[in-house]
C-alpha cells in the first residue's frame, strides 16, 4: 500500500507544472546570481482553480532562511535624465480569487529568497514551497535560469 502511494505521489510529482488542491504553478524558475548572492528572485504564475479567494503569504527553500514577497515600483520623479529608478517593497500577501491567476514576473512582483545557505547555480532545478494563509504549501520544482524562459 505505501509502495503504491509512493509511485502515484512521484507520477503526479512528475505531471507537469504543479498543483495540489486546485492550486497550480506555472512557468517558474529563479533566475541565476553570482556566487556570492545574498538573495535570489522566484518567478512564477499562480493560478487558482478552486472555489475560495487564496492568499499568498510567501515562499521558503531549503537553500534560503527566508522567502518574501516583494513588487518594484518604477519611480520618475526628480530624475531628470537619468531616467527611473526602481524601488522594491515588501508585500505582506498577494490574494488571488477563484478562477484568477496572479504573475511573479522580473521587474514586478516576485518572491525574494533572502539569506541564502547556497547559492543555487544555472542547469540546476530547485525546490520551492509556496506558502498560504489557510491552505497547505504548495510545492514545485524551479529550474535556475540566466533568462526568462
Amino acid at each position: 500500500m505505501i509502495r503504491s502511494f509512493a509511485l502515484v505521489a512521484l507520477l503526479l510529482a512528475l505531471a507537469g507544472p504543479a498543483a495540489a488542491d486546485g492550486v497550480q504553478i506555472e512557468g517558474a524558475w529563479v533566475r541565476a546570481v553570482p556566487p556570492v548572492s545574498p538573495a535570489v528572485a522566484a518567478y512564477f504564475t499562480l493560478v487558482n482553480h478552486t472555489d475560495k479567494s487564496l492568499t499568498l503569504t510567501g515562499g521558503k527553500a531549503d537553500f534560503a532562511d527566508m522567502g518574501m514577497l516583494h513588487s518594484m515600483h518604477s519611480d520618475k520623479a526628480g530624475m531628470g535624465n537619468m531616467g527611473s529608478m526602481g524601488s522594491m517593497h515588501q508585500l505582506k500577501s498577494v490574494t488571488i480569487e477563484p478562477g484568477q491567476s496572479a504573475a511573479f514576473l522580473p521587474g514586478q512582483r516576485h518572491l525574494m529568497l533572502m539569506k541564502l545557505k547556497s547559492v543555487p547555480e544555472a542547469g540546476q532545478t530547485v525546490t520551492i514551497c509556496l506558502t498560504f494563509r489557510q491552505h497547505a504549501d504548495v510545492c514545485a520544482p524551479f529550474p535556475v535560469r540566466h533568462d526568462a524562459p
